[in-house]
């Protein structure tokens, strides 16, 4: 015989899927802003980007790509 569970700890399991569920559609979410971000940088902008991300100086970066650190 299968006796009911407690209250305490059926709200407290349910409290702690429910914050899971809500940091995983959480972070989903950032993940695919990111992404739709990500898709709207030109060719050059996401080069730089990756650059940036490596942490590559901007001095370095302009080198790399041909133009003046100003620019």
């Amino acid at each position: 015989m299968v006796k009911p569970p407690k209250t305490e700890k059926l709200l407290e399991a349910i409290t702690l899927a429910t914050a899971d569920d809500w940091a995983r559609r959480k972070e989903e979410a950032y993940a695919a802003s990111l992404a739709s971000q990500w898709k709207t940088l030109t060719k050059a902008e996401a080069q730089v980007a990756v650059m940036v991300g490596k942490g590559l100086s901007n001095a370095l970066i302009a080198e790399t790509i041909g133009v003046t650190e100003r620019t």
